[in-house]
């Protein structure tokens, strides 16, 4: 089997991290569609009541699974956005999640297509 590396996924540090266990990564990406859905919209409510902490938890949890996903374009905006509302920097909050809801749809559709069955 090869694997390959696409813009929003890495395909090969995501069959590293779980050991080539397809089936499992197959498990943890439907697990990681839902959470990405359910997280964002938390952080957007967040954004809106200007939650910077629940900003932070929330985007935090999201690296952990961008990182056995493979997603590591997302993990890095998501890292940035984390620091942003760390620091209350609302006008890098606002930046950080147009990026992340950029990266989002890129990392979905690579996550439709992985490089097996």
């Amino acid at each position: 089997m090869t694997s390959s590396v696409t813009v929003a996924i890495d395909w090969d540090m995501c069959l590293k991290v779980n050991n080539q266990n397809q089936d499992l990564i197959k498990e943890l990406i439907s697990m990681f569609k839902h959470e990405l859905s359910n997280s964002m919209m938390k952080i957007s409510s967040a954004y809106t009541n200007k939650d910077y902490d629940a900003i932070a938890k929330e985007t935090h949890k999201l690296q952990g699974a961008c990182s056995y996903t493979g997603a590591l374009s997302l993990k890095a905006l998501l890292l940035e956005l984390e620091t942003s509302a760390k620091h209350k920097e609302n006008s890098k909050i606002e930046i950080a999640i147009k990026k992340v809801q950029d990266e989002i749809p890129k990392v979905q559709e690579a996550l439709n297509h992985p490089p097996f069955e």
